[in-house]
């Protein structure tokens, strides 16, 4: 086995115990979380869900993740469409990329755009609005007002992981300690190299899922 296969190896070692634990307390079988990037299909993997969700290996830039929120229903009707890029800068992504309208979207652990097409329909098709937990996390040009337009937006169940705290918008999140600048770490990355926690334990996800009251 190569070192990177063991370290693998030795992660997902780490990592399995506290899937178990999360797993033994998760009531809510069958929750569609909306992401603007890959913490949600990392979290419904980790706690061993079926992705009831399109917004899985792909990451939506700001304010386009907001407006797909505000109309969620049409943008979930629509068929994505090819795309060479997403933008400019460290949006410019070397990864099948596509819209749906005004909304870029980039597939970035996807071989290509068709492979991720065809998954969006099927995934679009599980989402279940009766059992919908919606996440941001403030990164890829997300700023303060797309934050507090997240917050203002009439889904029961949200939570927006935040660079600073921001304590007049009900459904922030400060993660003290993993901040770069104006905008939270990848929070499906882990703590250390010599630790089975990401960064995303440091809030309680599975509280999150079953609690009709977070």
């Amino acid at each position: 086995m190569s070192d990177k296969g063991l370290r693998k190896k030795y992660r997902e070692l780490l990592r399995a115990p506290i899937n178990r634990e999360m797993r033994s307390r998760l009531a809510n079988g069958a929750p569609s979380i909306l992401a603007n990037n890959c913490n949600g299909g990392v979290i419904a993997h980790d706690l061993g869900l079926r992705f009831r969700t399109p917004t899985v290996n792909l990451y939506f830039p700001f304010p386009d993740y907001i407006r797909f929120l505000q109309r969620l229903d049409h943008y979930l009707s629509l068929p994505p469409e090819a795309m060479e890029s997403i933008g400019g800068g460290s949006l410019n992504e070397k990864c099948p990329c596509g819209a749906l309208e005004d909304i870029r979207m980039a597939f970035v652990h996807y071989p290509t755009f068709e492979a991720a097409r065809d998954k969006w329909f099927e995934r679009a098709s599980r989402v279940d609005r009766s059992n919908l937990f919606v996440m941001l996390a403030q990164r890829d040009g997300c700023m303060e007002d797309d934050v507090r337009a997240f917050d203002e937006l009439p889904f029961k169940h949200k939570v927006a992981f935040t660079a600073q705290p921001m304590p007049d918008c009900q459904s922030a999140v400060y993660i003290p300690g993993f901040a770069d600048g104006n905008q939270v770490r990848v929070l499906s990355d882990y703590v250390s190299k010599f630790s089975g926690r990401r960064i995303i334990d440091e809030f309680d996800i599975v509280r999150f899922l079953n609690d009709s009251s977070y």
